[in-house]
């Protein structure tokens, strides 16, 4: 074991009789950086808690320093070794500096020894840092995600659209269509979010973690708003109007295009409007699946107790709502004068 700071040796671990780490063996040397990649349960954490004796291991051995951990007093092995704990680093109530010179304080160091290990901190980070200091020193972090968030929204609206719109009319003009077509989409609307994402994650093509499956959730989601406001737009044209437009000589396409979906548009865009509120909250939560946006922000101030975390991605998110309301209700209002203007 000479030369080596950390040696693992045939460790084998397993979790309610699921395997998680087989017979693994690994030197790391004095001042060497190792990376451990892999994915999500493939055992990376549970190697590092090897380490410090957060968990045993089932067989094989872990040395550190030549010693093997089993040998060690876990509070004193503990003590004597850096370690990051995954989803929260530093204790919330206590600023960095006080994080940094608490184990020097429970190894029983001279108080006068502890200035000088707490040198290492930034002076700056001694005090929490306000709302608008936090804003600023992460506004690109920020921005980056606010339009990942947008590219999420938009894209899977258009794709809704795209689907929904067509359908809705096709229901119009083939009404056994409307009761399975609808009930599937009201069915989607009843399932949670993240009991969608979950089922959505082991499905071949379409599954997986990443944004693919943020998109297919949401798309599913902004179905039934577009169907239903195109269903009923369109049946709600007044029959004396389709009644000159048959007095024409128009065909039923000819009616659908140039009267009956002109003269739904708002009622259309209603639902579209709806639905793009609707995948702005959600892709918040689709975060959770490695989507990107600003849920990440917020599912990193859950995971560390920061409030500012939180309201860095709440904050944005609800201001996309109400752009993206705001701006589609007077794009719906000008659709709705220029249609009385058409008819006066």
């Amino acid at each position: 074991m000479k030369g080596v700071a950390i040696s693992f040796r045939e460790v084998t671990k397993s979790f309610d009789q699921k395997l998680v780490l087989d017979r693994v063996s690994l030197d790391v040397s004095p001042g060497e950086v190792l990376v451990l990649l892999g994915r999500s349960g493939c055992g990376k954490t549970t190697l590092l808690r090897l380490v410090n004796r957060l968990v045993d291991a089932d067989a094989g051995e872990v040395y550190v320093g030549g010693r093997e951990v089993a040998d060690w007093d876990p509070v004193e092995l503990r003590r004597g070794i850096g370690y990051a704990i995954q989803g929260v680093g530093l204790l919330p109530h206590l600023s960095v500096g006080e994080n940094v010179s608490l184990v020097p304080r429970l190894l029983g160091w001279n108080p006068e020894r502890r200035p000088r290990r707490r040198a290492g901190a930034r002076p700056d980070r001694g005090r929490r840092v306000s709302f608008l200091e936090f804003l600023a020193g992460r506004w690109s972090e920020i921005l980056s995600l606010t339009l990942e968030h947008v590219v999420l929204v938009v894209i899977s609206t258009v794709a809704g659209v795209l689907i929904a719109v067509p359908l809705g009319l096709a229901i119009t003009r083939i009404p056994a269509l409307g009761r399975p077509v609808l009930g599937f989409a009201g069915v989607i609307q009843t399932v949670p979010s993240l009991a969608l994402f979950g089922l959505l994650i082991p499905l071949p093509l379409i599954g997986g973690i990443g944004s693919r499956t943020a998109i297919i959730a949401l798309v599913l989601y902004a179905l039934l708003p577009i169907l239903r406001n195109t269903v009923t737009g369109v049946r709600q044209v007044d029959p004396a109007i389709l009644d000159a437009a048959n007095g024409m000589g128009m065909t039923d396409w000819q009616r659908l295009t140039l009267v009956e979906v002109p003269l739904a548009l708002p009622s259309i865009f209603s639902g579209i409007r709806i639905a793009t509120v609707v995948g702005v909250g959600l892709v918040t939560i689709a975060a959770a699946v490695g989507a990107g946006g600003l849920g990440s922000l917020i599912f990193r101030g859950l995971a560390m107790l920061d409030s500012r975390l939180l309201f860095a991605g709440a904050i944005p998110s609800a201001i996309l709502a109400l752009l993206a309301d705001g701006g589609l209700a007077m794009l719906e209002a000008r659709l709705v004068a220029s249609r009385g203007a058409s008819t006066s």
